[in-house]
């Protein structure tokens, strides 16, 4: 008979985030494990944070699988290189003299 959420004891909010990875790992003892899932079961906050850690490394696999266009790219190098290099910085200065 599986015990009751009352009978496996409870985790913190702060043990649900500190417990993510071993959870999807599956290297999360079996009684932390149920402790996980009741917890989550009921906290609508931790679900919610939980959902996004899940997907977090798909999310990024297909961001970093997008190939930005040129002209976006060269837009954006451009805008940098002006406002950070230091060149660019000293020049700004002497100009507001």
């Amino acid at each position: 008979m599986k015990p009751s959420d009352d009978e496996l004891g409870f985790l913190s909010c702060q043990e649900i985030v500190d417990y993510c990875l071993d959870f999807l790992s599956g290297a999360l003892p079996d009684k932390e494990r149920q402790l996980f899932s009741s917890h989550l079961r009921n906290c609508s906050e931790c679900m919610r944070f939980f959902e996004t850690y899940r997907k977090t490394p798909e999310i990024s696999r297909k961001a970093l699988a997008l190939r930005m266009p040129d002209r976006v790219r060269v837009a954006v190098r451009d805008f940098l290189r002006e406002r950070y290099e230091p060149s660019a910085a000293s020049n700004d200065s002497s100009t507001r003299r």
